[in-house]
């Protein structure tokens, strides 16, 4: 028991805010042309930033800080993803259907990736970057052998399917707003499981054996695959869930939604620590484990950078 008890202590005081804000000061944050601004790559040495109003995206070389910049050139950003070896960008926009491949060191875009019907919401490279899963309006998602050109569509959702992302080099989770998270094996065509949720799935993550995922209505959940074992809170924020993450390397996670909160749980779901700094909406956020700290992007027109203490 005491063991426990000092668990949860130290959980409460896992955060603390860093000194300094971030403020978007040459251009505003609009959540209705960009549902994610926030990404890392490269072993989690490259941090990319969206500017929302010129198109704009911005990486940062970590933790230097020093910035290397593309500019896109067509509708606004609505998901992307850097590669694991921190060379590649992946972006998708609020136009058409299509992913678009970067260079990011050469700033030049070097693929364009076609063969969905719906507007792209989400993408997730795999572990070993090889391969990229797209999820779309159109019901379907992707998986795209980007070093092949070949692709592979996987129909097991009713209607959008809002996240994606890979549990391993040959699984992958899903979730939609038919309220279904989906777990798929890469070798056959329909998922292997399926976990009812208490409404559309708008923020997801997965480690080893333990799925999060957060709803419209600010549901969060986490699912244990060994023991079969589902807990949830049905209004952990009073709004949608924008982003949520389970810390790697330490047992708690991290929602964050429209409410103007984000929130540091527990494996048990219990709440530890409050972030309130946002005024408006927070829309995306972002956890680098390797580098210690939690960034938060909001409506309010500012990015808040928070340090882990451990």
């Amino acid at each position: 028991m005491k063991r426990t008890i000092l668990l949860l202590h130290s959980l409460l005081y896992a955060y603390t805010s860093w000194s300094q804000t971030f403020e978007r000061h040459d251009y505003p944050i609009n959540q209705r042309m960009v549902s994610r601004y926030l990404a890392v790559g490269g072993s989690e040495n490259i941090l990319g930033l969206i500017n929302v109003n010129d198109n704009e995206i911005h990486f940062y070389k970590l933790p230097e800080m020093n910035q290397i910049k593309i500019i896109a050139d067509r509708a606004p950003i609505r998901s992307f993803e850097i590669s694991r070896d921190g060379k590649l960008l992946v972006e998708a926009n609020h136009e058409d259907n299509n992913i678009y491949l970067w260079d990011i060191y050469r700033q030049k875009k070097i693929n364009t990736l076609t063969g969905h019907t719906g507007r792209i919401n989400d993408l997730s490279f795999s572990t070993n970057g090889k391969l990229l899963a797209s999820a779309s309006n159109d019901g379907n998602i992707i998986i795209w052998n980007i070093h092949e050109n070949s692709k592979t569509t996987l129909k097991g959702h009713q209607g959008f399917v809002r996240k994606v992302r890979f549990a391993s080099q040959d699984s992958l989770i899903s979730g939609g707003f038919d309220r279904i998270i989906n777990i798929w094996r890469l070798s056959e065509s329909e998922p292997v499981m399926q976990i009812a949720t208490s409404g559309p799935v708008t923020a997801l993550d997965v480690h080893q054996n333990k799925i999060v995922w957060g709803t419209i209505q600010g549901g969060i959940a986490i699912y244990d695959l060994n023991k079969e074992d589902l807990k949830e809170i049905d209004q952990a924020h009073n709004g949608l869930i924008s982003n949520i993450h389970i810390l790697k390397k330490e047992n708690f996670l991290i929602s964050s939604g429209w409410d103007h909160k984000a929130k540091v749980w527990n494996l048990d779901l219990q709440p530890s620590q409050i972030l309130n700094d946002h005024k408006d909406y927070i829309l995306s956020s972002l956890v680098v484990e390797s580098h210690g700290f939690l960034l938060t992007s909001g409506r309010d027109e500012k990015i808040n950078l928070y340090k882990i203490h451990k």
